[in-house]
């Protein structure tokens, strides 16, 4: 499952999914639709979805979700983990050693967001020749 929300996240068509303002009469903000495009910004980044996926899926510790979205690196990791907690997608709980043991979770907010890749993984699919435009 997240080999295909990977390919949809790599590919440059869903920045311009997130950056592009809807047309005029989507939407009760006048034009925009802000709460579906603010989604869209935090998930349209690089690995976002994946690390959600990984972290659904059960990975709690850094090394964890590493290992579960091969291709990643330390510091594209290090930067949605840190996102996804500001926002209060996700908690980082600390525990204190020896060792001290790092560990992350979804919030409920953050568990909500798998519909959501779901949903986004079908479009993908479904519409593969649009996006790819």
């Amino acid at each position: 499952m997240i080999r295909s929300f990977v390919a949809l996240n790599s590919d440059a068509t869903i920045n311009n999914i997130v950056t592009e303002t809807f047309p005029t009469g989507m939407g009760s903000t006048g034009g925009t639709c802000g709460s579906a495009e603010s989604a869209l910004r935090l998930l349209g980044r690089a690995w976002a979805g994946a690390v959600v996926e990984a972290m659904l899926g059960g990975a709690e510790r850094f090394s964890d979700i590493r290992r579960a979205i091969p291709g990643i690196t330390d510091a594209v990791l290090t930067a949605r983990l840190r996102e996804l907690c500001e926002r209060d997608f996700a908690v980082r709980d600390v525990e204190a050693g020896p060792p001290t043991v790092v560990t992350y979770r979804l919030t409920d907010a953050g568990r909500d967001i798998g519909p959501v890749l779901e949903a986004l993984t079908v479009f993908a699919g479904r519409h593969a020749t649009l996006l790819a435009r």
